[in-house]
Order: C-alpha cells, then structure tokens, then sequence
C-alpha cells in the first residue's frame, strides 16, 4: 500500500492463471459414514446434531450429503 500500487498488483498473484496452486479437496463423508449416518437417523429419537457429533462433521454435513437437503441461502 505504501508503494501506491493498487492492492491486486501488489503481490503479484494472478488466480486465472493455470498454474496456481490448489488444495484437494475430499468428500467430508466417505460412502461407509453415510449409511452408518443413515442407520444411525433411522433409529428412533436420533438427531441430526446427535448423529453429526458422533461423526464429527457439522449438521449441515449431515443435511447436505446424508439427507441430500442442499443449503438454500
């Protein structure tokens, strides 16, 4: 900021370039943790925050992927 060069320009950092680093990302719950989540929400008195706790993935997780509830905004 000090140099007077607008803040994008400062470092240099391009990210529609190809070559920019990216992290992989995974799934937050493999095939097996989504019917033992199933199983799990099937049996009576489950929650979803019960069920999310115990796989420690977050309720939205659990709606997302297990109950293919998308996040409406």
């Amino acid at each position: 900021m000090t140099s007077g060069q607008p803040y994008d320009d400062a470092f240099g950092y391009d990210p529609a370039t190809h070559d920019v680093p990216t992290r992989p990302r995974r799934a937050p719950l493999d095939e097996a943790q989504i019917a033992q989540a199933r199983d799990m929400l099937a049996t009576p008195g489950a929650t979803v925050t019960a069920t999310a706790h115990r796989l420690g993935v977050s309720t939205q997780t659990i709606y997302r992927h297990v109950l293919h509830r998308p996040w409406n905004r």
